[in-house]
C-alpha cells in the first residue's frame, strides 16, 4: 500500500514539473511576433512629422472639407443668377425689338391730322393717309414712308429728308411740298408739287432718272415708267385744297373720286357699274354741304344713280 501511494505522488510531481499552457498563442504566432519585433530597428531612422507640419496638414484638410460643403451652395447661386441673366437678356431683346419697330400714324376717315416729327418738321395728313418711320428718325435718318396724301413743311438739316411713296422717292433738305400717292389709285400714280425750296423726285432705285422740282412746279410718275414727267407749273390752291376742307378733283377716274369720298366723309360707296369706274371728271367744291349733295352732282354729270344703304351708298 505504501508503494502504491509513492508512485502516485511521484506521478503528481512529474506532472507539476511540466510547464502550464496558460497563453492562447501557439508557437506559430509567437514566431511571427518575434520576427516583427526583430525588424523594429529598421524604423529607428524614420522621421515623424513635426508639430507645425501636422497643423498645416490639418488646416489643408479643413479647407478642403469647407470647399466640399460649399459646392451645393455655389451651385444654387449659379442656378439662381442664371435665371436672372436669362430674364435680363429677354428684356433687352424685347426693348430692342420695340425700339426698332416702325411707328405708324394714320389720319382717320373724315378727319385731317397734323403731326410734328422728332426733327421739328410738320406734316398734315389727308383723311385715310398713313405715314411710317422708325424711332431713330431725326437721329440717324429722316426717312419715312407714305400711303395717301400729305403736306410737308420740312426743317433744314444736314441729313436729307426722304419720302418713299409706292415706288417713288422724294428727297429734300428743307422745303414745303405735297405728295399724293395712294396704293389703291387705279392709275397707280404719285404726284409731287413744291411750294418753296426744291426737291429731287425719282423712281426708287433709279436716282439717275430724277427730276428737280423748284417752287411752283409739279411732276407725276406712273407705275412702270422709268422717269417722272418733266416739271410743269402747279396750281397749289387746287393741289392743297384739301387742307382747307375743299373737295377738288381734276381729270380723275370715277373709281378714284368715290374712294376719295369714302376717305373724306367716312362712308362707304359701292360703285356697281364697273365700266363707269374709268370715266374721268373734273370738279371743284370750296365747301361741301353734305355727302348726299356731292354724290347727287357727280352722278348727274356721269349719268348714274345712287341710293343709301345700311353701310353707306350704292352707285349704279
Amino acid at each position: 500500500m505504501n508503494i502504491n501511494r509513492k508512485r502516485a505522488k511521484s506521478r503528481m510531481s512529474e506532472k507539476d514539473k511540466k510547464p502550464k499552457d496558460t497563453h492562447p498563442l501557439q508557437d506559430e504566432d509567437l514566431q511571427k511576433i518575434w520576427d516583427v519585433s526583430a525588424g523594429a530597428d529598421e524604423w529607428k531612422d524614420f522621421d515623424l512629422p513635426g508639430e507645425s507640419e501636422t497643423e498645416d496638414a490639418l488646416k489643408d484638410l479643413h479647407i478642403r472639407l469647407e470647399t466640399e460643403s460649399q459646392k451645393p451652395e455655389i451651385s444654387g447661386y449659379i442656378h439662381r443668377y442664371s435665371r436672372y441673366l436669362v430674364a435680363a437678356v429677354a428684356l433687352i431683346l424685347f426693348g430692342a425689338v420695340l425700339f426698332f419697330m416702325p411707328r405708324n400714324v394714320t389720319a382717320p376717315y373724315g378727319e385731317i391730322a397734323e403731326l410734328e416729327l422728332p426733327d421739328g418738321s410738320l406734316i398734315e395728313l389727308n383723311s385715310g393717309t398713313t405715314v411710317q418711320f422708325n424711332r431713330l428718325f431725326g437721329v440717324t435718318n429722316r426717312t419715312l414712308s407714305l400711303n395717301g396724301e400729305a403736306w410737308f413743311d420740312v426743317k433744314n438739316g444736314n441729313v436729307p429728308f426722304i419720302v418713299k411713296a409706292n415706288g417713288t422717292v422724294t428727297e429734300v433738305t428743307g422745303t414745303e411740298f405735297s405728295v399724293r400717292s395712294w396704293a389703291d389709285d387705279p392709275g397707280d400714280k404719285t404726284r409731287v408739287a413744291v411750294k418753296s425750296g426744291s426737291v429731287l423726285f425719282f423712281p426708287e432705285g433709279m436716282d439717275q432718272n430724277r427730276v428737280n422740282l423748284t417752287a411752283g412746279y409739279r411732276s407725276t410718275w406712273s407705275a412702270g415708267s422709268v422717269k417722272p414727267e418733266e416739271p410743269a407749273e402747279a396750281d397749289m390752291e387746287l393741289i392743297t385744297g384739301w387742307r382747307e376742307r375743299m373737295f377738288v378733283f381734276y381729270d380723275e377716274p370715277l373709281g378714284h373720286i368715290f374712294r376719295e369720298v369714302e376717305r373724306r366723309f367716312g362712308v362707304r360707296v359701292d360703285l356697281e357699274n364697273s365700266r363707269a369706274a374709268t370715266e374721268t371728271l373734273t370738279g371743284y367744291y370750296r365747301q361741301v354741304e353734305s355727302v348726299e349733295s356731292l354724290l347727287d352732282d357727280i352722278c348727274t354729270v356721269a349719268g348714274l344713280n345712287y341710293a343709301r344703304t345700311a353701310n353707306g351708298f350704292r352707285v349704279y
